[in-house]
């Protein structure tokens, strides 16, 4: 028995729903995990989607969450059995993913026509429909377990509750992270791996209903372990039959699960098409793109004799390329699964022994110096710079390490653009700005305008004397003929794209991605415009502003930290991608070390309160903390960019510092949430846990959806953790010099 400060006696909490609610709240992180990964890939497909699309998502997701957690603080008061509500709420919760996901397959092709690009309003409220019944229930249920946690402790007990709840969800995430990133993604489809994380918190619910609330009727246990089963072998035969619903007309004959996206091949009218994630990659009725991306380059130098392709495998590329009278073709792809399904569907396994296929991201072999190797032509055949993770092939350093590995006089060439007889605004500021990028590293650069606008870069010769040339090296082609080169190439449009491109434009950089941002802008402009983006995020932003209004200091602070945990997070991630190149499981394991990082600073905290004279700093301590590493994190990430420079072992010691950055700014981050509550508790704040969570979820929703969208390509990456830094200590600061206690 525990005694008061005013001398009460207080009973001792009972072990079992606190081991319970921990465990419920470790299956609902599990399942949030999942449940995330793969909704967001359903959406990210339905929309074609780019950072500010995914911005808008994970927006929607933890504001949802929090909108949940806010319902929460007046909901829970009033429930006389929480522990029987939260069993009803993990049955929810373990089916709600699967339905919401089939639901959205079912109504996809309804809702937007295939082929056409989503509207910003579009992707803002069916996303927001799709995600909102299951991220409500997520953020309820978190304080609700936080609730049963504490039953029949005093009030004064909350704290320590509220901290382990959120240990709890946090482990759980670790977990459903590191399942995804090592086991699920490269073995099953995305909604058929929902299936493991519905058996558990059917399985969690049936404990909390069994011991929690007196439930102890055999038949209803029997009967959960039956659905559970039934569920599991069901659904993936609902994901087999859903997916034929998003290709009508077409007969999908494969289905490949890949660490990178989920691939799709199907089969209409005696012709291939690949998908990934849902958007159309490839078809086998137009492999003349092919010959323009080969043929353009290598005309240049038709002596050439090593050629690098990044990417390209799949749309026959490297057929083309092998055309020429070339030693040597080195052809780069991240995706093992993509390559495997190119030489079983699309052109078969190529036996040419001069090309040399090599599993590895193309911008990682450039900055590891290609092994040594030197090429004569450099060919990326990658997506236009619409998303940070393509915008890193288009950088100053990325033209400066291609230059690196060429032999003197060689030739990069890339896409930069669609010209279809018109320049507008935004095209134009596409073109100068890819033009003056180039010229940081190269003395030459010129645009031809075929399918799609090629940039060409060498400090040698460059010509738009394609045909001639070709026809003189007698290179079969089928589309590149001379009279269709003289037409895409003629004079005025020649002169059209160079007036364009002279313009005065910024460069380029890894960590100021100015063509990502004109090329987003560019991008709203096609899709109805970023006015219709104006309304939702106003809404958001003014409802996140009032939490802070209505929220305590600590509050105010705790949406702080939310709001730079999230844009951290695009930081950290976006630097391990840019330095090291696309790798998958490394990028997992960041984010699931920031997760781990959560749980133990989050478990660590009450360890380390030592007294009422030293606890009163933790929290603001915390909180400068987190705001000098924020300050910090661009040196992390130039230190990273050194090591990534040097051999293979200084790669591996980059990624292993920014893991460590992920792992220390998890643990900053998780610190100050058990420690508000205690703050709040002390001054006689009653509910400081769902007020507080949700304070979390609605400043890390503001933080994604500005991280990505506009922070990073406005003020770059130093300038976005500058303002995270002043914001923290904005409101950390003042929390430094409260009233003593007696």
């Amino acid at each position: 028995m525990r005694i008061t400060a005013n001398g009460a006696p207080v009973a001792r909490q009972p072990a079992r729903p606190r081991w319970l609610a921990g465990l419920a709240a470790a299956a609902l992180g599990f399942t949030a995990v999942l449940a995330q990964l793969t909704l967001f890939r359903e959406l990210l497909g339905a929309f074609a989607g780019n950072e500010l699309v995914l911005g808008v998502l994970l927006a929607n997701w933890l504001f949802a969450g929090g909108a949940g957690a806010a319902a929460a603080r007046l909901l829970i008061p009033r429930l006389k059995r929480p522990a029987a509500w939260l069993a009803i709420g993990l049955a929810a919760a373990a089916l709600l993913p699967a339905t919401q996901a089939l639901a959205l397959r079912a109504l996809r092709n309804h809702v937007i026509l295939p082929g056409t690009a989503a509207g910003v309003g579009t992707v803002f409220t069916l996303s927001l429909g799709v995600l909102l019944p299951y991220c409500l229930l997520d953020g309820f249920l978190i304080p609700l377990a936080a609730a049963v946690a504490r039953a029949g402790a005093a009030a004064s007990d909350e704290p320590r509750a509220a901290r382990q709840i959120y240990a709890a969800d946090c482990a759980g995430s670790v977990a459903g992270g590191l399942l995804f990133t090592f086991l699920l993604v490269t073995w099953l489809e995305p909604l058929t791996g929902l299936a493991i994380p519905l058996a558990l918190d059917l399985g969690v619910a049936l404990a909390v209903g069994w011991h929690g609330c007196g439930l102890r009727s055999r038949t209803v246990a029997a009967l959960t372990a039956a659905f559970a089963v039934a569920a599991a072998v069901i659904l993936p035969r609902l994901a087999a039959l859903s997916t034929d619903w998003l290709y009508p007309g077409e007969r999908v004959v494969a289905r490949i699960p890949s660490a990178y996206e989920s691939l799709v091949v199907t089969q209409a009218a005696g012709r291939h098409a690949v998908y990934g994630n849902g958007i159309a990659l490839y078809a086998t009725d137009f492999p003349e793109a092919a010959e323009e991306t080969a043929h353009l380059p290598l005309a240049q130098r038709l002596d050439a004799q090593a050629v690098l392709l990044v990417g390209g495998g799949v749309e026959g590329v490297d057929r083309e390329l092998l055309k020429h009278q070339l030693r040597s073709l080195d052809c780069l792809e991240v995706d093992p699964a993509l390559v495997g399904l190119a030489d079983r569907f699309i052109s078969g396994p190529a036996a040419d022994p001069r090309r040399r296929r090599l599993l590895v991201d193309g911008r990682l072999w450039l900055n590891q110096g290609a092994a040594g190797r030197r090429y004569d032509v450099v060919i990326f055949d990658l997506p236009p710079p619409d998303t940070l993770q393509s915008n890193r092939f288009y950088t100053a350093e990325a033209f400066a390490a291609a230059k690196a590995v060429l032999t003197p006089g060689g030739v990069l060439a890339l896409p930069i653009g669609e010209y279809y007889n018109y320049i507008g605004p935004d095209l134009a500021a596409l073109l100068a700005c890819g033009r003056a990028t180039a010229q940081t590293a190269f003395r030459n650069v010129r645009l031809l305008p075929a399918g799609q606008i090629l940039l060409l870069a060498s400090d040698g010769e460059l010509t738009a004397e394609i045909g001639g040339r070709l026809a003189q090296a007698r290179i079969p082609v089928r589309l590149l003929t001379r009279h269709y080169l003289d037409t895409m190439l003629a004079p005025d449009r020649l002169a059209d794209l160079e007036r364009a491109a002279a313009a005065a434009a910024p460069v380029n950089r890894d960590f100021q991605p100015f063509l990502f941002r004109l090329h987003l802008r560019h991008w709203l402009g096609r899709a109805g415009g970023g006015r219709a983006l104006l309304l939702p995020a106003g809404l958001a932003a003014v409802l996140c502003l009032a939490c802070l209004f209505w929220q305590r200091p600590a509050g105010r602070l705790i949406f702080a930290t939310g709001f730079t945990a999230s844009s951290l997070s695009v930081v950290l991630l976006l630097g391990l991608q840019t330095l090291f190149g696309a790798l998958y499981r490394q990028v997992g394991l960041v984010v699931t070390l920031f997760m781990a990082g959560l749980a133990a600073g989050a478990w660590a905290v009450e360890r380390g309160a030592a007294g009422k004279r030293r606890e009163w700093l933790l929290l603001p301590g915390a909180g400068i903390a987190l705001a000098l590493a924020a300050a910090a994190l661009p040196w992390g990430l130039r230190a990273s960019a050194a090591l990534g420079g040097l051999a293979t072992a200084g790669a591996w010691a980059g990624q292993a510092l920014l893991a460590l950055a992920a792992f220390a700014l998890g643990g900053l981050t998780g610190a100050q949430f058990p420690l508000a509550v205690r703050r709040e508790a002390e001054q006689g704040a009653g509910g400081a846990t769902p007020r507080l969570y949700a304070a979390d979820l609605l400043g890390a929703s503001l933080g994604a959806l500005l991280a990505g969208t506009l922070l990073i390509p406005t003020l770059g990456l130093a300038g976005t953790c500058q303002l995270c830094a002043a914001f923290n200590l904005l409101l950390a600061l003042p929390l430094a010099w409260p009233r003593r206690p007696a």
